[in-house]
């Protein structure tokens, strides 16, 4: 028998995350370059928290800035 840790789950939508804001239709299209997205995503990191909401057309993204 093996003990594992106990695991905390915290439900929160979408919606309630923080994230830069976008434009209608592109969302956060023209805020980003793609050759250079990490960096985009890391000053996110930076300003919205570990946890953070982007949008680029019509697809919905999650951006997790740490592994714990």
């Amino acid at each position: 028998m093996s003990a594992t840790a106990p695991t905390t789950t915290a439900h929160r939508r979408y919606a309630d995350l923080p994230g830069p804001r976008g434009l209608p239709v592109v969302g956060n299209l023209l805020q980003v370059d793609r050759a250079r997205m990490h960096q985009s995503v890391e000053r996110w990191v930076r300003e919205y928290g570990d946890l953070f909401r982007f949008r680029i057309g019509d697809r919905r993204f999650i951006g997790v800035g740490s592994h714990e």
